[in-house]
């Protein structure tokens, strides 16, 4: 019986130790994935536009509003 314990433990070692390096060699590859995959930069420059836009827009609005009250208009926008 004690034998066969010890013979679990070896191969439980044995596995256990594969598990980490299989992990670490996953984990390796992973990074290298990661560091492959390109952010599209349209997305980014996108975001930065769309920003940028919506500054553009509010500016326009606020400059529409202070126009539209010295001219006179009172319509209901």
């Amino acid at each position: 019986m004690q034998d066969q314990l010890e013979d679990r433990r070896k191969k439980a070692d044995k596995m256990y130790k594969e598990l980490v390096k299989r992990g670490k060699k996953v984990e390796k590859n992973a990074k290298g994935r990661f560091d492959d995959i390109e952010l599209p930069k349209i997305e980014l420059s996108s975001l930065t536009d769309r920003k940028k836009l919506e500054k553009q827009l509010d500016h326009a609005k606020t400059r529409f509003k202070e126009l539209k009250e010295t001219v006179g208009f009172k319509t209901a926008a």
